[in-house]
């Protein structure tokens, strides 16, 4: 019996391949904003990038490959911008990190049209859809080991959900913000920020500091991770 073929992303090694895998996300994310996700393929993607048809396909059999590349190079952007913000930061309780979250969300959202549009945007594509869910839970991961590292969460179950839950719920808000008026508008973000805040109080309202109440450390850890495709300039 034949099988059939695997199509898996090429993984580029060389400097040359490299370049040419982040010109195609280059040029992705030109298109995001000039014709909508929707609305790019492989085809529309060479022609803009002037390389053949074929390129794209041999880095990216998948158009879903893509956008999963893409949304892992724009979470690694994100991540850093928590990072810088949060660095060395102090909070007096987990209400002050609650808000934070939702406001540094909305800025990263705000400050990136492409990311915007990768992960609350307002589309059909499924394969996008995943990479949000996907980039949601890295992001949980992150933000949970931000909130243990000031609070001690040891007595509450599957933290790390409870906070991929408040992200859901944070950004559901913006995605009505975006219906409504087309941008992320600071009454939402307040919205957003009650919503999440009320939701995490089922579970911190008697929550205590940790003795060692800053975030460097978490910063650290998670900067030894690398990314799957290695695509990123």
């Amino acid at each position: 019996m034949k099988k059939e073929p695997t199509l898996n992303p090429r993984v580029p090694r060389q400097a040359r391949s490299i370049a040419r895998a982040n010109k195609i996300l280059d040029t992705t994310e030109q298109l995001i904003l000039e014709i909508g996700i929707d609305n790019i393929s492989a085809h529309k993607i060479a022609e803009k990038a002037k390389i053949p048809s074929a390129s794209v396909y041999q880095y990216f059999p998948r158009k879903s490959y893509i956008f999963l590349a893409l949304s892992e190079r724009k979470a690694d952007e994100c991540k850093t911008f928590f990072e810088e913000e949060l660095n060395d930061i102090r909070v007096e309780g987990w209400e002050e990190l609650s808000d934070l979250m939702v406001s540094l969300l909305a800025r990263a959202h705000m400050n990136d049209p492409v990311a915007q549009a990768l992960f609350i945007g307002i589309h059909t594509a499924t394969v996008v859809r995943e990479a949000a869910f996907s980039r949601i839970n890295a992001f949980s991961n992150y933000y949970a080991g931000i909130y243990e590292n000031h609070f001690d969460t040891s007595d509450i179950d599957n933290f790390v959900e409870k906070i991929a839950i408040s992200t859901h719920i944070a950004e559901s808000v913006f995605v009505r913000s975006l219906y409504d008026s087309n941008e992320i508008r600071s009454h939402y973000i307040d919205e957003a920020a009650l919503a999440v805040r009320e939701y995490l109080r089922i579970y911190l309202h008697d929550i205590k500091l940790s003795p060692n109440n800053s975030v460097q450390q978490v910063a650290a850890d998670s900067s030894d991770q690398q990314p799957s495709y290695g695509l990123s300039p």
